[in-house]
């Protein structure tokens, strides 16, 4: 038995509009993390050959905290956005900068005196580390 449904232009803009937000949200990645680049943990492994001698955890976490700390991205690699847009090369990242980083993803940036260094996501952090070579 065949009905017939009467629809306004509303209700199929309403219908349209979520079946279009579910399709989005079903093909975003789920493992994300979106913080300030001050909040990101640090990757401890390898940090007293970060510089000739022994680092202080709590010297670089505020260097990460002071407003006049600048990174450069050298390099990205899936998907990262910056403040809401996607990453690029020669981007500019402070502490207050909003990074959100999916899955594989990461940036690899230079700055601050560091050797080359990274920020990926792990476990639903978002992790600073020094850049193997």
């Amino acid at each position: 038995m065949k009905r017939i449904i009467k629809l306004t232009e509303r209700d199929l803009t309403r219908i349209v509009r979520r079946v279009i937000n579910e399709s989005e949200e079903s093909s975003q990645p789920t493992d994300c993390v979106t913080k300030l680049f001050k909040q990101s943990e640090i990757d401890t492994e390898g940090m007293d050959d970060f510089f000739s001698g022994p680092i202080e955890i709590t010297t670089l976490k505020t260097m990460l905290l002071t407003s006049g700390t600048r990174f450069k991205v050298k390099d990205t690699y899936g998907s990262v956005n910056l403040n809401r847009k996607p990453a690029y090369e020669g981007a500019i990242i402070t502490p207050d900068t909003t990074i959100t980083i999916c899955g594989s993803g990461y940036i690899t940036m230079s700055g601050m005196g560091y050797p080359e260094a990274m920020l990926y996501y792990e476990d639903g952090n978002l992790m600073f580390k020094k850049q193997y070579a």
